[in-house]
């Protein structure tokens, strides 16, 4: 079953969609409402590229022509063949494995392509080359995310849309279930003195419609332990990496482990 992804990873997101009141009127700005509504801006730029609707960013973050925070990694897969495709930043390997295809921009949700697969087509593989690399084995990582649009014909039980494997014991997996992401972060979060880890799962709660893109965003505090999932910027889970499952001070962190890669697809 054919499944069209773009993928965009970010680490330290920006969450920029506000209201205030002035007397008895009240200004929406951000999300489906636009910017349109500021007078003035400064040290601000509009960058359409990273979330369903347009984001404020600040300027100095601002990144060649596409406006883009300073990605980790950012794969867009507008090469005009899967042999080329690149991580943007120059922090990781990508290659393909199998016969991963590629789209046009007709079938891309932006950009110029789209990345094409299926459960025998192959996939795409990403390893850190840079001890600068968020995920470079042994990393403690603290706050993250990781977005991507997706768009699929059909969605198989069981398909897998992300993996994150490692020599040692951790594992991050995003898999199809009942029609919705299904997440799994697996010994993924370790204790300050790395002697406890802790598993955390999660999945959506609107079902994904085929032939449709969506966009899916995790992202993790590492002040509070939140990890919260959006579908197309709404809220789909919440939980929290803690001892105890709730928001405290006991706040379990990311440990990349050696040797570990991404498979998508």
């Amino acid at each position: 079953m054919f499944i069209v992804y773009i993928f965009l990873f970010i680490c330290g997101s920006m969450f920029t969609q506000s209201a205030f009141a002035v007397g008895e009127k009240t200004v929406f700005l951000g999300g489906s409402s636009s910017w349109n509504a500021a007078e003035n801006r400064t040290g601000i730029i509009e960058a359409a590229s990273v979330r369903p609707y347009s984001v404020l960013l600040l300027s100095s973050l601002a990144k060649h022509t596409r406006l883009e925070p300073e990605f980790d990694l950012s794969v867009s897969f507008d090469e005009r063949d899967a042999g080329l495709f690149r991580d943007n930043t120059g922090q990781y390997k990508v290659s393909v494995q199998g016969n991963a295809e590629v789209v046009g921009r007709n079938y891309a949700r932006i950009g110029q392509g789209a990345a094409l697969f299926s459960s025998s087509r192959g996939s795409v593989v990403i390893e850190p080359q840079r001890r600068s690399a968020l995920f470079a084995s042994g990393n403690r990582i603290g706050d993250f995310s990781i977005e991507f649009w997706l768009c699929p014909l059909n969605l198989e039980n069981g398909e897998g849309i992300l993996t994150w494997y490692s020599s040692g014991i951790n594992q991050i997996q995003c898999i199809a279930s009942k029609n919705r992401l299904q997440w799994k972060f697996v010994n993924f979060f370790a204790s300050s003195n790395n002697e406890k880890y802790i598993n955390i799962e999660f999945s959506g709660n609107t079902p994904i419609v085929p032939k449709t893109w969506s966009h899916h965003l995790v992202r993790f505090d590492a002040d509070t332990g939140m990890i919260e999932y959006l579908v197309d910027g709404v809220s789909e889970a919440i939980v929290y990496a803690t001892g105890t499952g709730r928001e405290s001070r006991d706040v379990y962190t990311p440990v990349a482990g050696n040797n570990g890669f991404f498979r998508l697809g």
